[in-house]
């Protein structure tokens, strides 16, 4: 077989797995790694010591001016919702830049097991802080999707706590970032996911998602964006 079918093959395998696993779907697994697992990364990112740093973030649904991507909707800053949080980059356009992330990684590889991704890319890695906000469960984050090309996420609640996941029917390719901030799209519901220690939810990265702002608890999740 030459170089070019070896490759049309791998095309061909890659576009099935996603049309059998990942395409339209959303998955949840409780207890996705063993209790001392979920300890160890509970106890890393909000535990009593210095080691991991947080990083604040203006707003966690915001659009930074230098992202190629979101460049676009930077003329509706004004519009920005300005719910401050705190965050940790461990992977940035598939380039590793924090040595943290091995920490999650025997996390990622069995979550990916679970949608029978035996070889996988991490395009980016990031962890979220949020604290008990006040914000109404009726109010959301600005609804959107991580990336701007064909990926699955891999959301991981780090501990119990309020402040859902909502995951929208609509697709980005039903829909663009200012049409919904301007109203002109409607948004359904498809899933809700409370966050619940152990718990990850799999699912097509080209939905439209977002989350309720934490009112009674500290809502820490590990959010990565896979090929």
């Amino acid at each position: 077989m030459t170089r070019e079918e070896l490759v049309s093959e791998w095309y061909k395998s890659t576009d099935k797995w996603w049309e059998e696993n990942i395409k339209d779907q959303i998955h949840v697994f409780d207890n996705i790694i063993d209790r001392d697992y979920q300890d160890e990364i509970k106890d890393l990112l909000l535990g009593d010591t210095v080691d991991f740093p947080w990083y604040f973030i203006p707003d966690i649904t915001g659009y930074p001016e230098d992202d190629e991507y979101l460049s676009d909707m930077y003329e509706y800053k004004d519009q920005f919702q300005a719910r401050a949080a705190f965050g940790h980059e461990m992977v940035r356009d598939g380039v590793l830049i924090s040595k943290f992330n091995k920490r999650f990684m025997r996390l990622i590889k069995t979550s990916c097991s679970k949608v029978n991704k035996e070889h996988s890319k991490v395009v980016v890695g990031r962890s979220f802080l949020q604290l008990p906000s006040g914000i109404d469960p009726g109010d959301p984050d600005s609804p959107h999707v991580d990336i701007g090309d064909k990926h699955f996420v891999v959301l991981y609640y780090v501990l119990d706590s309020d402040g859902d996941t909502i995951i929208y029917d609509q697709q980005d390719y039903d829909a663009t970032d200012a049409s919904i901030i301007k109203g002109e799209t409607e948004l359904t519901i498809r899933k809700r996911v409370t966050p619940k220690q152990g718990r990850v939810v799999i699912f097509d990265g080209r939905f439209y998602h977002t989350a309720e702002q934490p009112r009674h608890n500290t809502r820490c999740i590990l959010n990565y964006g896979v090929r």
